[in-house]
C-alpha cells in the first residue's frame, strides 16, 4: 500500500517600518562557509522564473516565494531515487551534485541568518519535518536535513490522530511568520495514511532605505487594462535609485536597510506585462541587474496588499515532476529499507500547497512565507533630469538578497486591492 508524503511551504510578504532584530531559528546550525556559488543561485533562479511562467497562466495577481519553494523540494529531494529523483532535478535545475546543492542551502540559510543580524531587518527561515511515529525513517535522511537545512524531526501520529498534527503544524507556521499565514494544512491534506510532512517558513521585515512621505501619497487610478481602472493609494519620492531600461520597459531598484532589495520591473505599455512574462527568464533577468545604474527616479508606487494560496501539485507535474505524485515514485532514500514497514509503506508525494502574503507601503517590508551581483557605476551626468517611473498599471516585482543575489519573493500586482 502506498503512503503520504505531504509537503507544505508557507511565504508571505508585508511592507511596514520595523527596526531590526536578529532572529534566528533555533534548530539550523550556520557553520557553513562565507559565499554561495554563484552556479546555485542562478539554478535557483531558473526554477523561480519556470514556476512563474506556469503560474502567470492564471489571471489576477501573483505572489510566492521560490526560495521557500526550493527549500521544501531540496529536502524532498534529498531521500529521492532512480526516475523520481531525475525528474526533480531537471524541474528544480539541480544542477551540482548532493553534497554542493546540500551545502548551498546550508550557506545560503547561514547567509540569510547573518542577515538578520544587520540594522535595519528582521529575517528568519525555518525548517521541519514533521513524521509519524513508528515509521522507519532513514537515519542519514533525517541527519541531512537536520545537518543542511535546520530541520529537526518531530514525531506525530497521522495514523490515529491527525487533528492534533495538523494543529500542531499550523500552529508552528503561524509562529515562524508572525501568523502571517494561517491553517497552511487541513483535514483535505492531513490524512489517516500521510506518514511525513515536510514545513518551510521565511519571515522578512525591514524598513526601505528610503521611505516614502504618507502625506505625499494620492488617490490615482491604477490602469488594469487600457480602457479599465481602478482607484489606487499611489505613493511618490525623488531619490536616486539603481535603474535600467529597454525599449520596453523599466526596472528600478529599491534597497531596504540592510542587504535585501525589491526590483519592480514596469512594463513601458499599459497591457504589456503578458508579453514580459512570456519571455521572463534568468538571462533577462541578469541584463537588467548588470545595466543597472544610479539614476535620478521620479518614483510613483502603489500601495498593495495581496494573499495568495496555490496547490502547486498539477502545476509541478506538468513541468515534469510527474512519478513522484503516483504510483511510481520512488522516495526509498527516506526510509529504512531493511524494514519490513518501509517496503510495505513505500511513500508518495501527495500535495505540494503553498501561502503567500503581501502588503506594501510607505515605510517598509514584512515578508513571511519565507551578493553576488554588483551595481554599476553611474554614468549619469547631475544636470540629467530624472525618469519618471510611474507603476499605474500591472507589474512584477520581487525581493532579493543583494549579497547572493537569491530571489526570495516573486509575483506580479494586476488588480490592487
Amino acid at each position: 500500500m502506498r503512503t503520504i508524503l505531504s509537503l507544505f511551504l508557507g511565504a508571505g510578504c508585508v511592507l511596514l517600518a520595523a527596526g531590526c532584530q536578529a532572529s534566528e531559528s533555533k534548530d539550523l546550525d550556520p557553520s557553513a562557509p562565507n559565499a554561495v556559488p554563484a552556479a546555485f543561485v542562478q539554478d535557483n533562479s531558473r526554477f523561480a522564473f519556470d514556476l512563474y511562467g506556469k503560474a502567470a497562466s492564471t489571471p489576477g495577481n501573483l505572489f510566492f516565494s521560490p526560495h521557500s519553494i526550493s527549500t521544501a523540494l531540496a529536502m524532498t529531494y534529498a531521500g529521492a531515487q532512480g526516475g523520481t529523483r531525475e525528474q526533480m532535478r531537471t524541474v528544480l535545475h539541480f544542477s551540482g551534485e548532493d553534497p554542493v546543492l546540500h551545502d548551498g542551502f546550508a550557506t545560503l540559510l547561514g547567509q540569510l541568518a547573518e542577515a538578520g543580524n544587520r540594522n535595519g531587518c528582521t529575517l528568519r527561515r525555518a525548517n521541519r519535518l514533521w513524521a509519524q511515529q513508528g515509521y522507519p525513517f532513514s537515519g542519514p535522511f533525517l541527519e541531512l536535513t537536520r545537518k543542511s537545512y535546520g530541520a529537526e524531526a518531530v514525531t506525530v501520529d497521522y495514523r490515529t490522530n491527525p487533528g492534533v498534527a495538523i494543529s500542531a503544524i499550523n500552529d508552528w507556521v503561524a509562529k515562524a511568520t508572525e501568523k502571517k499565514i494561517q491553517n497552511i494544512v487541513s483535514s483535505d491534506s492531513i490524512k489517516q495514511d500521510t506518514r511525513l510532512v515536510l514545513t518551510n517558513a521565511i519571515y522578512f521585515k525591514g524598513d526601505w532605505k528610503q521611505q516614502f512621505k504618507a502625506s505625499q501619497t494620492k488617490e490615482e487610478p491604477f490602469f488594469t487594462a487600457p480602457d479599465t481602472k481602478a482607484p489606487v493609494q499611489l505613493m511618490r519620492q525623488l531619490h536616486s535609485f539603481p535603474y535600467a531600461e529597454t525599449d520596453s520597459l523599466q526596472a528600478v531598484e529599491l534597497p531596504y536597510i540592510g542587504r535585501l532589495s525589491m526590483i519592480v520591473v514596469l512594463p513601458k505599455k499599459i497591457d504589456g506585462l503578458p508579453e514580459l512574462e512570456q519571455t521572463l527568464a534568468l538571462d533577462g533577468y541578469e541584463k537588467w541587474l548588470t545595466t543597472m545604474g544610479s539614476r535620478e527616479v521620479a518614483l510613483f508606487l502603489p500601495r498593495f496588499r495581496m494573499e495568495y494560496e496555490i496547490n502547486l501539485t498539477e502545476t509541478l507535474k506538468a513541468m515534469g515532476m510527474s512519478d513522484a505524485f503516483g504510483e511510481t515514485a520512488n522516495f526509498f532514500g527516506m526510509a529504512d529499507m531493511s524494514n519490513p514497514k518501509a517496503k510495505e509503506e513505500p511513500l508518495y508525494l501527495s500535495a505540494v500547497l503553498h501561502k503567500a502574503f503581501v502588503d506594501v507601503n510607505e515605510e517598509g517590508t514584512e515578508a513571511a512565507a519565507a551578493t553576488a551581483v554588483v551595481m554599476s557605476k553611474s554614468a549619469v551626468s547631475i544636470p540629467n533630469p530624472p525618469v519618471v517611473f510611474r507603476a499605474d498599471h500591472p507589474f512584477l516585482f520581487l525581493i532579493r538578497d543583494m549579497r547572493s543575489g537569491s530571489i526570495l519573493f516573486l509575483g506580479r500586482l494586476v488588480q490592487p486591492a
